[in-house]
């Protein structure tokens, strides 16, 4: 599987939003909630996220693009 497969693997599987603590489940453990949240208050975070009370919401297409300058193709 290629990197630009496994995103769009994830472009059809992920829900247009989540809340940040699903994103273990919803990537199979490959991309952490602890880990983006560290990342975001970093500021090295995807941006289209926005708090819902104390949930922050994740918006599937600016992770997607964050998560793909992340990754890279191992051979």
């Amino acid at each position: 599987m290629t990197k630009s497969d496994l995103i769009e693997k994830l472009r059809l599987e992920l829900p247009a939003m989540w809340e940040r603590i699903r994103t273990d489940e919803l990537t199979g453990g490959v991309c952490r909630s602890r880990t983006l949240a560290n990342k975001m208050s970093l500021g090295e975070g995807p941006g289209g996220t926005f708090r819902a009370g104390k949930k922050v919401i994740i918006t599937r297409e600016p992770f997607l693009d964050w998560f793909e300058e992340r990754i890279s193709e191992r051979v």
